[in-house]
């Protein structure tokens, strides 16, 4: 039998732990977020994002969003975000691929869902418009329109009722 190396006595502490040495862990409980205005926007809102995919292969994302209150106002931002990039949002849901009627142009996708809503009187709360929009699309027979993939992502704010107000920009997390 072979005899085990001496101990390490070198000027630097040893390269790896002797076969008995305890390991040191540190047990760190919760790490507290730096940034203050994560504990400050409290307040959820969710942003439909529409993946649409043309003949040529290219394809387009835009970010929706809606009010209850005035869904003929919303936002629309043409993003060059790729799907990748949102997915790694807490809370990213796929909300299934769907056919638009025959006729509605990729620039036109944002009206075409705003209708959506606009047809509905019985919308009365922000969180019932996606499912709406949901619902809607699932129910309308497939044809040869464009095909649309949907999501949903919260992003969160400082106010409840409006989701950009002059305050700071509204985070994801």
């Amino acid at each position: 039998m072979e005899d085990s190396p001496p101990p390490y006595s070198g000027p630097y502490p040893a390269p790896y732990p002797a076969p008995n040495a305890q390991a040191h862990v540190q047990h760190v409980d919760s790490i507290p977020f730096s940034d203050p205005d994560l504990e400050t926007f409290s307040h959820p809102h969710v942003l439909l994002i529409s993946v649409i995919k043309s003949v040529d292969g290219l394809g387009a994302t835009v970010i929706h969003y809606w009010t209850a209150r005035s869904p003929t106002t919303s936002i629309t931002i043409y993003s060059k975000l790729g799907l990748n990039s949102f997915q790694h949002v807490r809370d990213f849901r796929e909300l299934g691929t769907f056919t638009l009627p025959t006729g509605i142009e990729p620039s036109n996708v944002h009206q075409c869902l705003t209708s959506l809503i606009t047809e509905s009187p019985t919308i009365s709360s922000d969180p019932e418009i996606i499912p709406h929009i949901v619902a809607q699309l699932s129910s309308r027979s497939q044809n040869d329109g464009l095909s649309v993939q949907l999501f949903s992502i919260p992003v969160f704010n400082n106010s409840a009722e409006e989701l950009l107000i002059g305050g700071p920009i509204p985070l994801w997390k």
